[in-house]
């Protein structure tokens, strides 16, 4: 369990050192997704797109369906998002 709450405190660490880049909250997203700790996940991917609009929230919801594809949250944003476009 070490090693990810050490991946845990870097992530939080570099997002401190440049809350601005997309990436890094992007890439924690789907580190805390991998965890199963989907609110999280949700709330740093919604920043990953404020911060930069061009990445694809469509690809990204995909992306965790096919990690998760049980789970109701997941499969109900993906519906959602669908009729948004």
């Amino acid at each position: 369990m070490g090693n990810l709450q050490e991946a845990e405190r870097l992530f939080r660490e570099a997002i401190a050192m440049d809350p601005e880049f997309a990436e890094y909250h992007q890439d924690f997203a789907s580190f805390l997704s991998d965890m199963g700790r989907f609110e999280e996940a949700a709330v740093e991917a919604g920043r990953t797109v404020e911060l930069d609009p061009s990445i694809d929230v469509q690809v990204a919801l995909n992306d965790l369906q096919a990690r998760f594809p049980n789970d109701e949250l997941i499969n109900e944003a993906v519906h959602l998002n669908s009729n948004t476009e």
